[in-house]
């Protein structure tokens, strides 16, 4: 079984520090776990991570200043390094305190720890920098569905370790490494209730330029322009946001936090009924697992007043290319395709036994 060391920094994460910890010991066993505290206040947070060193997770209270949060790529990178020195890890993670890893398969988002250790064992000796090729964020409003957020971000095989940046982003002077993507994502709580949000993004800021200048503001696009949205929107335009997407129904994620006995339960709030979600299950093949993950799809709206209407129903990467096989020709990722794509133009989930499957663009008359 390979070993794995998560290297994360956080501060005051009330609602989320508990959590990462008793998930990711779990996967990767708490002495692999590697916490710098920038400074923690409450004490929750503190308490916690005592809790958690007394059982083996390493915590580093020695980087508490702003400077420190402003060079966290360049700590965290530091302590892989040193880590994979000591040759005693087969991969090294680095990993934000919103961040979860877990599986993509053919039919579903895993969270199994036997499936993830199997499969990042047919990784071991990669010598390519590693990738979580997107991310499912969080709905800031219901707790168990998540969209596909674009962010990439790198970890490491033995003997790869190299800087990064602040956001774990990109790999920093390794010139002419090739870099691959893997099926491990995270499930990232990026989206919390708005006033929420915006305070964290006010002390997440990394950018250059001043926050209350809308005119800069709207312009730039350095270093945090992700969160150039929670000082530039109305609350109600950034829960609007959410009603266009493409979403994923995971409820076993918080099932297995709860059984750990770190339950993860975010702030709510309430909204206009036209920002709210109703779902419906219209499709008969979304009550068989066999047919994958529950995805929920968006309709057309009748009134921006009413809640926005979504169906469910069910997707899996092998039933989605073989109901379209122009897809497979063209190599896409099932999954990003129907997301960004497949969902607007149409296409079919799953073969119907009736039909003639689809053909690529160039046999189609």
């Amino acid at each position: 079984m390979p070993k794995i060391a998560c290297v994360m920094m956080q501060k005051d994460e009330v609602f989320l520090l508990r959590p990462w910890l008793a998930y990711h010991g779990h996967l990767f066993g708490f002495e692999n776990l590697f916490v710098l505290d920038n400074g923690s206040t409450s004490p929750n947070v503190r308490d916690t991570l005592m809790d958690y060193a007394k059982l083996g997770v390493k915590v580093d209270w020695g980087h508490g200043s702003r400077q420190d949060y402003l060079a966290k790529g360049d700590l965290i990178g530091g302590w892989m390094r040193i880590l994979d020195a000591r040759r005693e890890y087969d991969f090294l993670i680095p990993l934000d305190c919103d961040e979860f890893v877990v599986l993509r398969t053919e039919q579903e988002f895993s969270c199994s720890r036997e499936q993830i250790h199997r499969y990042l064992d047919g990784l071991v000796g990669e010598q390519r920098i590693l990738c979580f090729p997107y991310q499912l964020a969080n709905h800031p409003l219901n707790p168990d569905i998540y969209h596909r957020y674009a962010f990439f971000k790198v970890f490491f095989a033995a003997g790869t370790a190299s800087p990064i940046d602040h956001g774990h982003h990109l790999a920093k002077d390794r010139a002419g490494m090739e870099a691959t993507d893997t099926r491990l994502i995270h499930l990232h709580f990026h989206h919390k209730v708005f006033d929420l949000k915006s305070t964290q993004a006010r002390q997440s800021w990394v950018g250059t330029i001043d926050v209350d200048n809308p005119v800069e503001l709207a312009a730039y696009s350095g270093p945090s322009a992700h969160l150039n949205r929670f000082f530039l929107e109305e609350k109600d335009q950034y829960y609007r946001s959410f009603l266009d997407m493409v979403h994923f129904y995971l409820p076993q994620f918080r099932a297995l936090l709860s059984d750990l006995g770190a339950p993860l339960n975010l702030p709510t709030e309430a909204v206009a009924p036209g920002l709210e979600m109703r779902v419906t299950e219209l499709d008969a093949v979304a009550t068989s697992e066999a047919n994958g993950v529950v995805v929920i799809v968006p309709m057309a709206r009748a009134a921006d007043t009413a809640p926005a209407e979504f169906r469910a129903t069910r997707f899996h990467e092998g039933h989605y290319l073989g109901a379209n096989p122009d897809l497979v020709a063209a190599g896409v990722d099932p999954t990003v395709h129907f997301c960004i794509h497949g969902v607007k133009e149409g296409r079919p989930l799953r073969r119907d036994a009736n039909a003639p499957p689809r053909q690529p663009p160039e046999q189609q008359a």
